[in-house]
């Protein structure tokens, strides 16, 4: 693999998740071991950012755990947002991370584990899951025309997006290779990458 990985989630609802995705990924990444006992990002003491800055420079992904209560942490929406930044220090520079969106299972009412919860009536995620810091950065995945591409089953290009979305299980089968695309589209240079709004 060879690129040192950042992986951001919600704590409450993905600490599992999370455990998982650094097993299966070994030596390779560098991780964040989640927000317990953070206060409210805009009561943060400096001293905690400073540490996420310096857990996220030098990373080259960002995975970010898509689970049920993501969409309400400001930390991770910040945490991807500052891993988007090329960010300089003295004579180091780390270039803007690619994401992948991993969408965590959950077990449906017949006990299996699926990404069934993240869907919507159509069989397309549903863009409310989502941190706005990814929202923005999925120009065409979650655009109109997209929407009636998937309804009359014409081939979508999410390909154009800078994020890559993925299941937790497709993930885990094969975590090179989201990350290796996640790489490719943050170098790429035919990205529009959008930082804040």
């Amino acid at each position: 693999m060879g690129h040192r990985v950042f992986v951001s989630y919600k704590y409450s609802d993905a600490v599992n998740t999370r455990e998982e995705i650094r097993k299966k990924l070994g030596d390779e990444g560098q991780y964040y071991n989640g927000e317990k006992g953070f206060v409210a990002l805009n009561n943060a003491d400096s001293t905690i950012k400073e540490y996420l800055k310096e857990m996220i420079f030098g990373t080259s992904v960002t995975v970010v755990i898509i689970s049920p209560q993501v969409v309400f942490s400001e930390w991770v929406d910040w945490e991807i947002r500052y891993s988007l930044r090329q960010q300089s220090r003295f004579d180091s520079t780390s270039f803007r991370n690619g994401i992948v969106c991993v969408i965590q299972s959950q077990k449906d009412w017949a006990g299996n584990e699926n990404c069934q919860w993240a869907l919507d009536s159509n069989g397309k995620y549903k863009r409310n899951i989502f941190p706005q810091a990814i929202l923005d950065n999925m120009q065409t995945y979650f655009n109109e025309n997209a929407y009636l591409n998937a309804l009359f089953g014409l081939k979508t290009d999410c390909a154009k997006d800078y994020c890559v979305l993925v299941s937790e299980a497709s993930f885990k089968k094969d975590p090179t290779k989201y990350i290796e695309e996640a790489y490719r589209r943050a170098h790429d240079g035919s990205y529009e990458v959008v930082v804040n709004k």
